[in-house]
């Protein structure tokens, strides 16, 4: 596998970007395939004034074994277009910032599948307290049906002490019932819940708390879904650093751990060296339900950025789970 990404800033407001990724893949009975991603976007950031507009695809047959890739064989566009609001001095609010986030995504055979249109508004109190509402009309298409279904979301995030942040998001509304024989509309409450405590300028951890429940029309329960995710990183150094991920999934009986250890001698250059583990337990009668390894894979990534003088970062990025590149937020 091969990838590369790079930004370019245009002046103070604007930054465009690229992400590219190939992949070679030999299966045990000798077959032999290959497939591509890209992801290509525009930002700008002005005082009020805030664009973003990405497209993206990813072929069949791109297999990232070092990395996690949830979908492949998709293609599509998305933007995130809002106008904040600032006080002129700063009391109970500080901004306000109406929004509207549209994504269209089709599969390789040209469905339109986990395409939205969510307007809203994100509101920022004193005290690092924020809050971000909006409505969601979404389309989904599984076992060759059509799934439109609507719902209202709601994210309060509180970041008023130095050593703990909470984050609390609650989902009311319509949610797709992927059922292969019926798939239907039913409807679906979820609540999540992530704590994250800084204990000391080195170590970090955060946990994760999702649980999701969704009905059908007769108001039988089809979906029961826990979801633990624990993410702990600590930084020996300003060069070392070591991050662990154990995520566990009730509803596929599966248990995840991520292992990664970075050194980054100077700014956009760095070693990654990392295990991926993925197991699960099959669901068991009257014995103990035996369990077993779905993958493991040990993953090396070396990575060296280029800078021309005067060219800056942007401040919205995040890593990208398939190649392990910056990306910017789309939300």
């Amino acid at each position: 596998m091969l990838a590369a990404d790079g930004d370019l800033r245009l002046g103070a407001t604007d930054t465009i970007g690229f992400q590219i990724g190939a992949s070679r893949t030999a299966a045990d009975d000798g077959a032999r395939s290959s497939g591509t991603t890209s992801y290509l976007w525009w930002e700008h950031r002005g005082r009020h004034l805030r664009l973003f507009n990405r497209a993206y695809h990813t072929s069949p047959d791109y297999d990232p074994q070092a990395g996690f890739q949830r979908r492949t064989g998709t293609y599509g566009l998305s933007g995130n277009y809002g106008y904040e609001f600032q006080a002129a001095a700063p009391t109970w609010w500080v901004s306000a910032r109406p929004f509207i986030v549209p994504q269209w995504i089709a599969t390789w055979d040209g469905h339109i599948d986990e395409s939205y249109v969510d307007p809203g508004v994100d509101v920022r109190f004193a005290r690092d307290i924020t809050t971000y509402v909006y409505w969601s009309w979404s389309q989904d298409f599984f076992a060759d049906r059509t799934l439109p279904s609507q719902s209202l979301n709601a994210i309060v995030t509180v970041d008023s002490f130095r050593w703990i942040r909470s984050r609390t998001r609650l989902r009311l509304g319509e949610g797709p019932i992927f059922d292969q024989v019926d798939p239907r509309i039913g409807s679906r409450r979820s609540i999540e819940q992530e704590i994250t405590v800084q204990a000391g300028p080195r170590l970090s951890s955060s946990m994760l708390l999702l649980v999701d429940r969704v009905r059908d029309g007769n108001g039988l329960g089809v979906v029961r879904q826990d979801l633990l995710r624990s993410r702990t990183t600590y930084q020996f150094t300003r060069t070392h650093s070591t991050r662990a991920i154990v995520d566990v999934d009730t509803a596929r009986r599966r248990v995840g751990t991520s292992l990664l250890y970075a050194w980054e001698p100077r700014p956009n250059t760095a070693v990654y060296v990392g295990y991926n583990d993925l197991r699960v337990r099959a669901p068991g009668v009257d014995a103990p339900a035996p369990s077993g390894r779905l993958s493991g894979t040990w993953f090396l990534k070396v990575a060296y950025g280029y800078r021309w003088t005067g060219a800056t970062a942007s401040e919205s990025h995040e890593v990208d789970g398939a190649t392990g590149a910056a990306v910017p937020r789309t939300r």
